[in-house]
């Protein structure tokens, strides 16, 4: 048995603009796109089921508008400019960019603009890839081709496409070298970051102290926070200064002339692991005597 279902040049549909009976298929065998009819609308004005077969899209494919219907290509196509919404139409190329980006950043990113523009006044320039985020100011000049005020938009080398934005997203503005994050917390908004680093020395609202001061602070050697020893675990250590160590650096220790016998030397002790210990003078001998010479 030998199923044969209706078919004929794309030309030939749109010029016959047949009424196809409910649930018949038509189909164009010059482009490999079919119809199903539901028995009242002629051909010209039913869409296409499905999407573009990939052997169609070659690099001269040209998607156009349908004026007669808003966001749909005169394919038949639903055409949307967010990933979100990709469970019921086709999104465009932009779309895929712009959430490339984003996921390369592992933020909400967009692709950068060349700075803000008053949405109320006409474009500050328009040559194809330019991209602008739009104030917020009032209804939006005419020469924005529709877009409303707080919008992303690209001058596409005709007219200018608009993307609306949503909380979270971030653009860089090239002409202030700052981040843009959109906020709508009632009152939807574009609002400025720095991304640069700034040095301390730039900086504002850091508190009452001048600058000169931190820099002193910083330099200082003097324990300025006044830092006990308690307070770093050396509860046991005497304030005795140290005993300099340095090969014949006698500086700042008193010499004494005469010797007693109550005298005390710090000594490592070769016969008990050189453990340090103290010995009296008087229990020296010096030359088989005492410290008199007894």
């Amino acid at each position: 048995m030998k199923i044969q279902l209706r078919n004929d040049t794309a030309a030939n549909w749109t010029s016959a603009n047949t009424i196809l009976a409910q649930g018949e298929i038509g189909i164009e065998n010059d482009t490999k796109k079919y119809k199903i009819g539901d028995g009242s609308t002629a051909w010209n004005a039913l869409e296409y089921v499905g999407i573009i077969p990939p052997d169609t899209q070659t690099d001269n494919y040209v998607p156009q508008w349908d004026g007669a219907n808003a966001g749909k290509l005169k394919d038949g196509l639903q055409v949307v400019t967010s990933l979100s919404d990709v469970d019921t139409a086709i999104p465009t190329s932009k779309a895929v960019y712009e959430e490339i980006v984003s996921l390369k950043s592992a933020y909400s990113r967009r692709e950068k603009v060349l700075s803000f523009a008053d949405n109320t006044q006409t474009p500050p320039s328009e040559n194809s890839g330019d991209r602008y985020l739009l104030t917020n100011d009032g209804a939006s000049n005419a020469a924005w081709d529709g877009a409303a005020g707080n919008s992303i938009v690209e001058f596409n080398g005709t007219s200018w496409e608009a993307t609306t934005p949503k909380e979270g997203w971030i653009v860089f503005v090239d002409s202030t070298s700052k981040d843009a994050v959109f906020l709508d917390d009632g009152t939807p908004k574009w609002e400025t970051r720095n991304v640069a680093v700034t040095a301390h020395s730039g900086l504002t609202g850091v508190g009452t102290h001048t600058h000169t001061q931190i820099d002193s602070h910083i330099d200082s050697t003097a324990n300025p926070h006044s830092v006990s020893k308690t307070q770093v675990g050396l509860s046991n250590v005497t304030n005795d200064a140290q005993l300099k160590r340095s090969a014949n650096d006698w500086t700042g220790i008193s010499s004494k002339t005469i010797i007693s016998n109550n005298d005390k030397f710090l000594i490592e002790d070769s016969a008990d692991s050189y453990v340090k210990k103290v010995v009296l003078l008087n229990n020296i001998a010096v030359h088989g005597g005492n410290a008199s010479g007894n």
